[in-house]
């Protein structure tokens, strides 16, 4: 004996599909879970990648290559515009002594603190950067030679008033300043030189002074 049993092919594969589009579902919002996992982890390692290129670790101030590249484009535009661009160098007065008597991590800890405290004392446009080393540079946009004394002065009051480091309240941090204004058709290399120039004349002249 056989018994044959007729069932409608709709109503048996009824719940099958069901369960088929069910996972089609949950495999989509996986793989849409995944891709915006992915695509948020890139973007957040090209961002880093950006910023390592950019920026110095330490400081957190513009490294030199990235500076050279965003101050040569300032010259650029101030030749075309017809405006004054003025450069601050500024360099750490005694500061292997610093390492020396103190230790490589409070010289760390007084980068570190007179870059934050004398980048706050600058206008929005002006650039910040790390030059090398002791060394930072500042380029002032639509700024004469005066006011551009006039503010590496005031940078230098900022940094002689401040306590770079909280464990060394007796640590005295000064700088020497050089600052000059760039001349038609001058280059960036050789204004830097010129106000390189004149920073030695400050640290010949008793350091923790101004020269422009």
């Amino acid at each position: 004996w056989f018994l044959f049993v007729e069932r409608p092919e709709d109503a048996a594969m009824a719940g099958a599909r069901r369960a088929l589009y069910l996972n089609l579902v949950v495999y989509v919002l996986i793989l849409v879970l995944a891709l915006l996992a992915a695509g948020f982890t890139v973007n957040r390692f090209q961002s880093r990648l950006e910023r390592t290129a950019s920026y110095d670790p330490l400081t957190g101030a513009m490294n030199r290559l990235a500076f050279q590249a965003v101050a040569d484009h300032a010259i650029r535009e101030t030749r075309r515009e017809g405006r004054p661009l003025s450069v601050i160098l500024f360099d750490i007065d005694h500061f292997k002594a610093i390492n020396d008597t103190r230790g490589h991590q409070v010289g760390d800890i007084v980068l570190t603190s007179l870059a934050q405290l004398l980048a706050g004392g600058l206008r929005e446009i002006d650039i910040f950067g790390r030059w090398g080393g002791e060394e930072f540079l500042c380029i002032l946009p639509n700024t004469q030679i005066p006011e551009a004394v006039t503010c590496a002065e005031r940078l230098r009051l900022r940094l002689e008033d401040a306590q770079l480091v909280a464990a060394h309240p007796e640590l005295a941090v000064t700088a020497s300043f050089g600052v000059g204004t760039c001349q038609p058709e001058e280059s960036l290399d050789a204004l830097i030189q010129r106000v390189d120039t004149l920073l030695y004349q400050a640290k010949n002249a008793g350091r923790n002074c101004v020269k422009g």
